[in-house]
């Protein structure tokens, strides 16, 4: 079954890496599950952006300290 609305997520920022025209942000996901997000987006004429997600289900969070 899926929600009709979608979900929500949490997360902290470890870092935020900056080179020109690039940025790097890394997040830890905190809620819906463990994992780690990265953006990556630049500027200028070729402005563009990317979100990946890498989750890693219930087993994973066990094992966090």
């Amino acid at each position: 079954m899926t929600s009709p609305h979608p979900e929500r997520f949490s997360s902290i920022a470890e870092r935020v890496h900056q080179e020109a025209p690039q940025r790097y942000l890394p997040l830890r996901l905190k809620a819906p599950g463990a994992g780690m997000a990265r953006i990556v987006y630049s500027t200028g004429d070729d402005a563009n952006a990317s979100i990946a997600f890498y989750l890693y289900g219930a087993s994973q969070a066990a094992h966090r300290g």
